[in-house]
């Protein structure tokens, strides 16, 4: 099982303190570390930013460099949450984009000197699926041809397109029709979060992850909330990419996470 452990802060000091806390204990059982990157320009933070992009790069440059300088190779998974996917991003939709562009091109620039002992560990971008908005499906047919132009490797970096429902858990048909709609916009990894309000909720994720493994679809499935947290340690187990964990309880960035420490044992247990 991989383990990917989300660090939800707006301080780059506490982000690289965090990173060098996995390294020294925890990197037996931690394969990503996931930056939950709109943290940084949060509504206060951007009152105060000149140059948003400038800034981006600059953090962008702070991570990367902190991660050379870790004992351990831990692939990154940047994400850009705003409110509504319980993060903090107060950009605009135009921020978003030009800030993953610049995320997608220092995973580039960094995977060139990567050695060829860890080439096939890529960097992700995980992006919110709107289904409703056509902006973000241009943008996504851009990623496309960005790595079709410069023949961006999967060995380099993964696009994870995800939908999120915290209101309820879609059908099955449902949830099969919008993952068609991810692959088609270019996702090497589909992301299904969805909060479950009994065990057939639960029961439809499971469903949903088998039909991801028999049709060799990348895929991340989770059942939030306490009721679903048995799918964090069996949908990846049944072939699903990775699970998130948190440094600890304190730190969990969604409902019915575990810590590293208890995903981890669980796993071992199965």
């Amino acid at each position: 099982m991989k383990i990917c452990v989300p660090l939800k802060t707006d301080k780059i000091k506490e982000l690289k303190a965090q990173m060098q806390k996995i390294d020294t204990e925890y990197s037996d059982k931690v394969s990503i570390i996931e930056i939950w990157f709109g943290e940084f320009f949060a509504e206060d933070i951007l009152e105060n930013t000149n140059d948003v992009y400038t800034y981006a790069e600059n953090l962008l440059q702070e991570i990367f460099e902190q991660r050379k300088n870790l004992n351990n190779y831990f692939p990154l998974l940047f994400t850009i949450k705003d409110k509504k996917e319980q993060g903090n991003f107060e950009g605009t939709l135009n921020d978003k984009k030009e800030i993953s562009r610049k995320i997608i091109a220092k995973i580039l620039e960094y995977s060139k000197h990567t050695s060829n002992n860890i080439k096939n560990n890529p960097d992700y971008l995980d992006l919110d699926y709107n289904f409703d908005d056509d902006n973000l499906y241009e943008f996504f047919e851009e990623i496309k041809r960005t790595r079709n132009s410069q023949e961006i490797k999967n060995k380099d970096f993964q696009l994870i397109l995800s939908a999120h429902f915290f209101e309820g858990t879609p059908s099955f048909p449902s949830l099969k029709n919008r993952t068609q709609l991810m692959q088609n916009r270019g996702a090497d990894i589909v992301k299904i979060a969805a909060m479950p309000h009994d065990e057939k909720d639960v029961l439809t994720i499971f469903r949903v992850a088998e039909n991801f493994k028999r049709k060799e679809i990348k895929y991340i499935a989770i059942s939030m909330g306490n009721i679903g947290k048995i799918s964090r340690v069996l949908t990846p187990l049944w072939g699903g990419e990775m699970m998130f964990a948190s440094l600890s309880a304190e730190n969990a960035s969604a409902n019915g996470q575990m810590t590293i420490s208890e995903l981890y044992s669980l796993a071992s247990f199965f």
